[in-house]
């Protein structure tokens, strides 16, 4: 199947000195008229013949993606710092590459079990954003997919060495960067992890410690 979506220029500047530049030009987006279809009937939303949301030319403070929808395209809603709040389809398998790439008005997203893929990128520089949930279908979440998420809250992260046995846990503030984890609960939890360059650690989050699956299904 031919790709109908081409970046052909894409700058992204992150972390200088330690802080975010969200600097991300996505230009010369061309489709292929031949295979584009758009079938949803509000026209804030682009979405090819394959059930894929390929665009957002929307300004709505809530948006609610069609059901139909299956994939988010890569740059989809980029740069929408309106949008607050997000209700995803529940046939969606793939958020792609900088799909929310600098919408710093979200605050909390929830997204469906269906989902598997999480692409580089995806929610970067979402600064505002204090809850996400991801399912437990997501199992191919790229590097830098939550970069520069720096608002994060009410994390419950535990600690396991090599032995799976949990030497840690704690409650709080998280945020991620380029590099990988840190925030004050990260902060606290590397001061129980000794010799880190001979021994290996895992650390579990829990994005949404307050709710079981029942209840996040009822507000997805």
């Amino acid at each position: 199947m031919k790709k109908i979506l081409k970046i052909t220029k894409v700058f992204v500047a992150l972390f200088v000195f330690g802080a975010v530049a969200s600097a991300v030009n996505i230009s010369a987006l061309e489709t292929d008229d031949q295979n584009f279809v758009e079938k949803s009937q509000n026209s804030d939303f682009c979405i090819n013949d394959s059930d894929e949301l390929v665009s957002y030319n929307g300004n709505s403070t809530k948006v609610i993606i069609p059901k139909n929808v299956k994939k988010i395209n890569c740059g989809a809603f980029s740069g929408h710092s309106e949008i607050q709040e997000i209700s995803f389809s529940k046939k969606i398998t793939c958020i792609d590459d900088y799909a929310f790439y600098g919408c710093s008005g979200l605050k909390e997203v929830i997204l469906p079990e269906s989902l598997v893929t999480i692409g580089r990128l995806a929610f970067g520089s979402c600064e505002s954003m204090e809850k996400i949930y991801i399912g437990s279908s997501a199992s191919n979440i790229m590097e830098l997919s939550m970069c520069g998420c720096r608002s994060l809250k009410n994390i419950e992260i535990s600690v396991y060495n090599k032995k799976n046995k949990k030497i840690y846990t704690d409650f709080g503030e998280m945020l991620f960067t380029h590099f990988g984890l840190s925030g004050p609960v990260i902060l606290s939890a590397s001061a129980h992890m000794k010799n880190v360059e001979k021994e290996e650690y895992k650390i579990k989050i829990d994005l949404k410690p307050a709710l079981d699956t029942d209840k996040l299904d009822k507000r997805v």
